[in-house]
C-alpha cells in the first residue's frame, strides 16, 4: 500500500478529494457511456449477415463506425476533463 500521510484524511470523507456522490463518479460515468455509444453506435452489418441493422445501430453515426473507437475514446476524453475542470478547481493538493 503506498504511503498516504496527510492524504488519509481526503479517503471516504464527504466533500473529501476522492468523494464523489454515494460513491459514484458521475462525471466520469457520462464520459465513459458517451464515449461508449460513439465506439459502438455507428456498428452495421450487410444485410443478412450479422447481428446488427444495415444502418447501424444508430443511424447517423455509420459514417462513424471504422474508426468508433478513436472518436470513442477522443469524446470520453474530452469529456471528461472537461466535466472535471470545475470540480478539481476547487480542491487542494493534500
Amino acid at each position: 500500500m503506498v504511503r498516504l500521510g496527510s492524504r488519509k484524511k481526503g479517503f471516504l470523507l464527504p466533500g473529501g478529494r476522492y468523494w464523489y456522490t454515494a460513491g459514484w463518479n458521475w462525471r466520469a460515468v457520462l464520459a465513459f457511456v458517451t464515449g461508449g455509444l460513439l465506439a459502438v453506435g455507428g456498428t452495421y452489418s450487410q444485410p443478412g449477415k450479422g447481428p446488427f441493422p444495415a444502418d447501424g445501430l444508430i443511424p447517423f453515426l455509420q459514417p462513424l463506425a471504422d474508426y468508433g473507437w478513436a472518436v470513442g475514446l477522443g469524446v470520453a476524453l474530452t469529456l471528461y476533463t472537461v466535466l472535471m475542470a470545475p470540480a478539481m478547481r476547487g480542491r487542494t493538493r493534500s
